[in-house]
């Protein structure tokens, strides 16, 4: 080795014992212990409160355009925590083909879909309307109601179509106060 890489690598060395290996470099530092408290989350949850039921007994009933169908059911809200604002509506898969890829299906599940309308039971509580729920259980009816279209709106493509309501649900979202 010459001289000049022996100077070099002595150096080098020499920096790596002053540091102590790179992580005791001093310098001043303080801190100082808050009492900072704990947060506790709150919840919401919505649960059925007994069956549902059908304005037509759907094992026989044969819906044709022009045709309403409601659905009833009672739902238990429970909130825990302050400022807790609600919205209530209806599932995003609700209403669906009975059979993916078929036609009839998808467009019937389509048609009664557009049209369903979701309805409150109580003031306090209209749909689409953020509400108070603060740390209370309530109980509300809901009413879901799908109309079959008639005239422009449905065509010949929803003949012999079948829909599920196997995934219907209501929906309680928190939001932000009005």
């Amino acid at each position: 080795m010459n001289k000049f890489t022996k100077a070099a690598v002595a150096s080098g060395a020499g920096v790596v014992l002053l540091l102590g290996g790179a992580g005791s470099l001093a310098y001043w530092n303080a801190s100082a212990d808050l009492s900072g408290g704990t947060v506790d989350a709150g919840l919401l949850t919505i649960e059925a409160a007994g069956p549902g039921s059908w304005s037509e007994d759907l094992g026989s009933f044969v819906a044709v355009p022009g045709d309403e169908l409601s659905f009833t059911q009672e739902l238990t809200l429970t909130g825990e925590g302050d400022n807790l604002w609600v919205q209530l509506g209806l599932g995003d898969s609700a209403i669906q083909p009975a059979v993916d890829g078929d036609a009839e299906d998808e467009a019937l599940a389509l048609a009664l879909g557009s049209s369903a309308s979701f309805e409150v039971d109580g003031a306090s509580y209209t749909a689409g309307t953020p509400f108070a729920l603060g740390s209370d259980a309530v109980t509300i009816e809901v009413t879901v109601t799908v109309t079959f279209p008639f005239g422009s709106a449905v065509d010949n493509s929803t003949q012999t179509g079948s829909a599920s309501f196997a995934d219907f649900a209501v929906v309680a979202t928190q939001v932000v106060a009005p």
